[in-house]
Parts: structure tokens; sequence; C-alpha cells
């Protein structure tokens, strides 16, 4: 079975058909996530870069395809149609969750919730002077007691009304700095595609998989060659009967036996040195949707990302033994240090291409014939990031900070977007953030206002990371067009994917808000915080409230570690292992591992990874290609299994919730 068949003609791609379909799949996402996410505390369907809501919705249109094919084949979707569609859905999964509305739609209230608990917090907002029309209470030193707020985090009452129109002009407001960074994200999106997929042939494991679902089936069958295939049904079947055997105990444990994915050897290594091991390495579950996807990734990369992990581990571990640890504020500075030589590394490789679309945006050279011509491309990227500057100027920030926001933000993405595109893990995201940086200079550096924008940057940036915009986008210009990027063809689909953008925008925010305001808990037994209690509270809390109120204070909290030192040592590693991997051709260690060895999510994922490495290493050993190529449907059916598991006990807790009845929040996917 190809990675990557070819792509149908770009003329039927973007039809009234594919974007009539597309639009109500974006809706139904942008609808149905905020209600799973917070209200049913379900797996988020969103919150990864190949999302249970994108395979759910591929199955369903690929299904309803096959009808066609079968009864009226004229009347089939094309293969380009369903690439255009899955496009719209995948940029889609970047705005009702973590990519945009988790943080957004509180925080024009946050800081008056957070003001009525801390008086500290008050005073040091209330002394910045921020535009009223970013927040949505009429009059700003009594936003405290609004009911726009308390009602935001205590429900309307059953007799009273959702205050729509106070969150038309500050979500507007917001939306213009959103709709400049999406330009840009999109924009950028474009540019890198000829640099990362045709000049440095980056593998895009999550394309591969997105476009084996949506493949066109061959002339005469109603299916293509992956739902035609024996093995991926099997493996889809195993996974999903395996996981509703684990939610069948959760509801009823007396009649349905205890599966465990999950290994636990805190007491086994509980002696001298190994209890100084950590504890996400003497516990891990193992994800089937992550195994899958290892077998479409390089061997040295998923070595890589589970060996380095470990090697890591056991540094530690002898750190320990001494009586000392390395805090986790220590590892943050070596990952910003990481994230910046990254960058720098991934810019020098690619540096032939950015001094090509440098030129020809300013007009020093024209592209040859048969050559992309990347000038409108650059000039609209400029003009995106330069409306970023602008707003934040616009709403108080200094001039030459505004900047650094936007090219902060800006290189955040692209090192998640190099991430996924080299290792297609799903869950990831860049842990750097501004505040991080700005907190080892004086706080006379900069204004109150600088800082409170730089913990908005953590939201548009690290935060949004986490279902980036750029990664999808990508991904979906690689799914739409496989084998053609014609300037006609590629401004159709990038139109289609801002259409789904706005529709999701619009849908999300309103059902982010009947969310908030029609439940003040969730509704599984047992809740006891509000929904969505990280983004409306935590969040905005750690990234914009506690900096802004220390920096009123004239001091920021003392770091127990060098700072300067593990930046450096972060930067350093990096380098080495680049220069490596670039240098010579047997390098074992991929740089791409190291940077992510210090997040939150390879301490999840390193189990899975090892297991999902170790199955395509001894298939590649004892079967070669042939089997390699052979097993593919199956690691697929693992992902599509697991979605489907997800997509299913989403349902039945929504069944559960809607008649009142007790439920159980089932995941199968880390948060």
């Amino acid at each position: 079975m190809s990675n990557l068949p070819i792509a149908p003609s770009a003329g039927d791609a973007v039809t009234w058909r594919s974007v009539f379909i597309g639009t109500i799949g974006v809706t139904v996402i942008s609808a149905v996530t905020p209600y799973n996410d917070y209200v049913i505390n379900n797996s988020f369907i969103t919150g990864n870069f190949f999302p249970p809501a994108l395979v759910l919705g591929l199955l369903v249109l690929v299904g309803l395809n096959a009808l066609l094919h079968a009864f009226v084949p004229r009347r089939a979707l094309t293969g380009a149609e369903t690439g255009v569609i899955t496009a719209m859905l995948l940029v889609t999964c970047c705005v009702p969750g973590q990519g945009l509305m988790r943080g957004l739609v509180p925080l024009p209230v946050a800081m008056f919730q957070l003001g009525s608990i801390n008086d500290t917090i008050w005073k040091a907002f209330t002394s910045l002077g921020l535009p009223s029309w970013l927040f949505a209470v009429e009059d700003l030193s009594t936003g405290k007691t609004s009911p726009v707020v308390t009602e935001f985090y205590a429900r309307t009452p059953d007799d009273g009304s959702i205050p729509w129109g106070a969150w038309v002009v500050p979500l507007a407001g917001w939306g213009v700095f959103v709709a400049c960074l999406w330009a840009a994200l999109v924009t950028l999106a474009t540019l890198l595609r000829q640099q990362w997929s045709v000049n440095e042939r980056l593998p895009f494991p999550l394309a591969q998989l997105g476009t084996l679902l949506v493949e066109p089936p061959a002339p005469g069958r109603a299916v293509n060659r992956l739902l035609s295939n024996k093995h991926f049904w099997i493996a889809t079947g195993a996974v999903f009967v395996l996981q509703g055997l684990v939610a069948m105990h959760v509801y009823q444990p007396e009649n349905f036996p205890d599966l465990k994915f999950t290994f636990d050897l805190n007491k086994v290594l509980s002696e001298e040195p190994w209890r100084y091991l950590g504890g996400e390495v003497k516990r891990s579950t193992l994800y089937f949707s992550l195994v899958g996807i290892m077998y479409f990734i390089q061997s040295r990369v998923g070595f890589s990302l589970w060996a380095i992990f470990m090697i890591e581990q056991f540094i530690l571990v002898s750190i320990r033994t001494t009586g000392d640890d390395v805090p986790q504020p220590a590892w943050d500075d070596q990952h910003l240090g990481a994230c910046v030589v990254f960058l720098l590394g991934t810019l020098w490789i690619g540096r032939r291409h950015w001094y090509t679309v440098v030129r020809q945006a300013i007009g020093l050279e024209r592209p040859a014939s048969g050559q992309p011509n990347y000038a409108t491309r650059a000039r609209v990227l400029v003009a995106a990031a330069l409306g970023m500057v602008v707003w934040l100027i616009v709403v108080g920030v200094t001039p030459w900070f505004a900047v650094v926001i936007v090219v902060f933000i800006l290189a955040i993405h692209v090192i998640i977007a190099r991430i996924v595109a080299e290792t297609g893990l799903p869950f990831m995201r860049v842990m750097a953030n501004l505040t991080t940086a700005t907190s080892n200079f004086s706080p006379s550096l900069l204004t109150g206002r600088d800082v409170f924008f730089a913990g908005f940057a953590s939201y548009a940036g690290p935060i949004a990371s986490r279902e980036s915009l750029l990664v999808h986008a990508q991904h979906g210009l690689q799914i739409a067009a496989p084998n053609n990027d014609s300037p006609s063809h590629r401004r159709r689909v990038v139109a289609a994917m801002a259409w789904a953008l706005t529709v999701a925008f619009v849908v999300s925010a309103a059902a982010s808000l009947w969310c908030y305001y029609s439940y003040s808990l969730p509704l599984n037994r047992g809740a006891s915080v509000m929904e969505n209690n990280y983004g409306a509270i935590d969040q905005p809390r750690q990234y914009i409230a506690d900096p802004f109120t220390n920096h009123a204070k004239g001091q920021y909290p003392p770091k127990a570690h060098n700072a300067a030192l593990h930046v450096t040592t972060g930067g350093t590693i990096t380098a080495v292992l680049q220069f490596g991997a670039l240098r010579y051709a047997a390098w074992p260690l991929a740089p791409v591992a190291y940077l992510v060895s210090h997040t939150w999510y390879i301490k999840l994922a390193w189990w899975s990874i090892l297991v999902g490495w170790t199955l395509k290493v001894l298939v590649l050993r004892f079967g070669g290609a042939s089997l390699f190529q052979t097993l593919k449907p199956a690691f697929v059916g693992l992902i599509v299994g697991e979605a489907l598991a997800t997509g299913f006990w989403l349902l039945i807790a929504m069944v559960m919730a809607w008649t009142g009845q007790d439920y159980q929040s089932i995941q199968f996917l880390p948060q």
C-alpha cells in the first residue's frame, strides 16, 4: 500500500459539495467540542494533531461515500473533494479547544474573577489601564460584581438569560489579533511546504495516515484499499473491544474484567537507587494510537524519543542519590535554550529556501519556469505579522516588545510544526513561554502592559501549540494535494480553510459561552471544580495575573537554579545533536527528541513509543519491507479503533447525561 496516492485533478477539489459538507462537519465539531470537553468531561476530541473528531468525521464521510460509489457512482465524491473536506476539518480542530477558545473565551472575564479572590491581583490589574473593549464588562472598576462575570463562573439563573451582547465587542477585538495570526500561520504553511516536504522530504507521518483514510477507491469498488483490508478491521475491532471492556469495568466492575494497559513498578523499584526514578517511569499507560503512529516514523527518530528520555532519567537518578535534584524551572530553561537552537538549526537547513523567498518578496528575483513563486505569500506573511504588531501597540504594548511577542509566537508554531513533521507525535506542545524568558531580566525593562500581553503570548504560542493551526494547515495541504501545489489549487484550498476557520470561530465561541453560562460544574459524578477550571482560572493566573502582579511589586521571585547555565546547557546539547545528525549519516540520536524530552507529554508517551518502535524494528528485521507494507493497515487500525472507542463512549456519556443518569468520564487518550 503506497503512502501517498496520486491526487485527482485540481479542478474538482473545491466544489460546492466539498465546501458544503465540510461546513457541516466544521459546525458539528465546533459545537460539540466545548460540551464534550468541559460539561461531559470526556477525552478531548480535538486535543491532538490526529484528533478523534477528525477520524470519526472521516469514517462517516468515507462510509457515506462508499454508499454513493456502490449505488450512484457518478455522484460519489472525488478523492480531491474528500481531501478538501479533510483540510477543513483539520483546521477546525485548532479552534474550539486548547488551540484557541479554551483560553480566549475566559480571558475577557478572568481578571475580574481573580481580582475578586485576590486583592493584590485586582490592584495590579486596575493600574494597567487596559482598553475597556478587551473585556466583557461595561465598567472595569466594578467588573468584579458584574453578572457577566459572576454568572460565567457560577451559571446563569434559570430565570435569566445569557448576556450574548456583552461578548460581541471583546471577542471581535481579540479576534482581530487572532485573524492576523491565523493569516500568518496559514501563509507559513504554504511557504514551509516546499522546503520541508519537497527539499528535505520530512515524513509527515500524520499526513500519511490521513491520506490512507481518504484515498479514493479503485474503479468499480465502494471502499478504498485501507477500508477493504482485513488487517485494518481486525486491529480496529480488537482495540474497540478491549477499550470497551475497560469502560464496562468502570461501570460494572463486578461483571467485567479489570483489563490493565498500565504497568506499575513502584513497589518493585522502591530500593536504592531506583526509588529515585521519576513516577512516570515506574508507572505508565499504553496508548494504542501512539503505538500505531510510531510505525510510520523513521526508526532513528522513534529510538531517540524514548532513549533520550530514559538517558535523562538515569542522569536524574545519579543526581538525586547525592541529595540534589533538578527543579522543573531548570528543565523549563533548558527547554527554552533547546528551542532557540533548534529553531536556528531549522532555519540554517532551509537557508537557501528562505534566501529565495526574501529575494522574491523584495523583487530581486523572479522564479524560473516551473518553480514556485513566493512573492505574494511572503508579503501576506509580513502584512499579517505587522497587523499583530500594530494591534499590540494599540492596546498599549511597547513597540519593540510588540515585535518580540509576534516573533516569539510565530517561532513557537514553527518549532511545533517541525516536531510533528519529523515525529508524528499527536500529543505535544512547546513548553517554552515568554514569561520564563522575561523573568530572567529586571522588571524595569518592561511595562505592566508588556507583561500582561507577554502572558497572552503564551496563550497564542506555547499553549495553542498543542493544537497549532500551522500544523493542521500543513497536514491539510499535504492531504488535499499531495502531488499538486499549483497556485490556483493552493489558493482555493486555503480559501476553504479560511472559511472553515471563520465558521469555527463563531460557532465554538457561542458554544463555549453557552456551556459556561448553563453549567457551573461538569455533569459527571463527583465533579468538584468548575468546568474548564484550567482555562478559566489556573491558566490566566499562571501566565498573566501572577507575572504582572510580580512586576507591579518590582521584583520577580528568586530562582533556585542558575537560569543562564540551564538555558546554555539546553542550547549546547541541541547544537551538538544537530551537528552530529547533519554531519554523520550513522548518528543515532535525533535532536528533536531532546527538545521534547522535557515535556509532560513525553512522560505519558514514552512507553507507547518504545512498544511501537520495537514492533516496527521486529517487523523490518524478520519480515522485511514486504511484511512492513502488509501490516501498515493493522497499525492504522490501532489508531482508528481507539478513536472509535472514544467516540462511542462519548455518545454513551452524552445520552446518560441528557437522561439524568450518573455516568463516568471514560478517557482513553492523554489529556
